[in-house]
């Protein structure tokens, strides 16, 4: 069981500090359905028993395989030519999957590219 609740923000409103406690009580439900709630503090609503499959939509899958393999070489700094060398495909063609994946994903170039992977956990 996760618990967290908010300690602190700045004067906008974003959340400086927060307090979580996570407890094992796998021994009160041994078996079933796990269930997912959220209890609302300072009039925020509740969501009991909230079904996960329901709320939460599966993330679709932008990058191909061979987008990922560019990527991850990338986020080591390697160039176009040597990450052509690696994977033993032209610079033109790591070129082309480099400019796909910044247009697949709406970004301008690739140190956005880069960052967004990094952040958003793409590799």
């Amino acid at each position: 069981m996760q618990q967290s609740v908010i300690i602190e923000h700045d004067e906008n409103g974003k959340i400086t500090r927060t307090l979580a406690t996570h407890t094992d009580i796998t021994h009160l439900k041994p078996g079933g359905k796990p269930i997912l709630s959220f209890i609302g503090l300072e009039g925020e609503p509740s969501y009991i028993n909230v079904d996960v499959q329901k709320v939460f939509a599966v993330s679709k899958e932008t990058l191909s395989k061979r987008e990922k393999q560019v990527l991850a070489l990338l986020i080591e700094g390697k160039m176009s030519k040597e990450i052509g060398e690696i994977l033993n495909i032209s610079k033109q063609t790591v070129d082309g999957h480099r400019k796909n994946m910044i247009a697949k994903n709406g970004l301008k170039n690739t140190a956005e590219l880069v960052s967004n992977a990094i952040k958003k956990g793409w590799i």
